[in-house]
């Protein structure tokens, strides 16, 4: 082999050793992304799960059996939201009950999930914001999903009202 012959085989190994790394490159982003989205996919579920068992739970306590007759002074105060004595999920009766609730679910596929979620009453003229520590007719459920899998957290929101019985 001559000089010439020796320079096109080096450069030929250079281009392929470049063209090598930038496959590798993209085969792991490709990975990262496609966890990413399946994990996502499972945080979506689950908390869509909790706020499907939330919401088929009454509006408050006080509703449940009779409702008085000053609503909605007569629910249940703002700084009280979350279960009462004695009440553990998943034996919850009303939506509040849900609020500081905090556990850990692992999918088929091995997954790790931290699902948590606040209660809060809102005011109907800003729904986006809580109310001003006095109970009203529309209670606010956000159900936040973490995952060492996701590069951020997953929320979802429910808005709840009241209409009477």
């Amino acid at each position: 082999m001559n000089t010439g012959q020796m320079l096109l085989i080096l450069g030929a190994m250079a281009l392929l050793s470049v063209t090598m790394l930038s496959v590798n490159r993209v085969l792991v982003e490709h990975g990262e992304a496609s966890v990413e989205g399946v994990s996502r996919l499972g945080a979506t579920s689950l908390a869509q799960g909790l706020i499907e068992e939330a919401i088929g739970k009454g509006f408050d306590e006080v509703v449940l059996s009779n409702p008085p007759t000053s609503l909605p002074a007569s629910f249940t105060p703002a700084g009280s939201l979350g279960p009462e004595t004695g009440e553990s999920y998943p034996n919850y009766d009303d939506i509040d009950d849900f609020n500081g609730i905090s556990r850990t679910d692992t999918t088929e596929a091995g997954m790790d999930y931290t699902i948590q979620a606040e209660v809060e009453y809102v005011d109907p003229a800003n729904p986006d914001g809580p109310a001003e520590a006095l109970p009203t007719f529309f209670k606010r459920l956000k159900v936040t999903v973490s995952s060492p899998y996701l590069s951020n957290d997953t929320a979802l929101y429910y808005l709840a009202g009241y209409w009477g019985n």
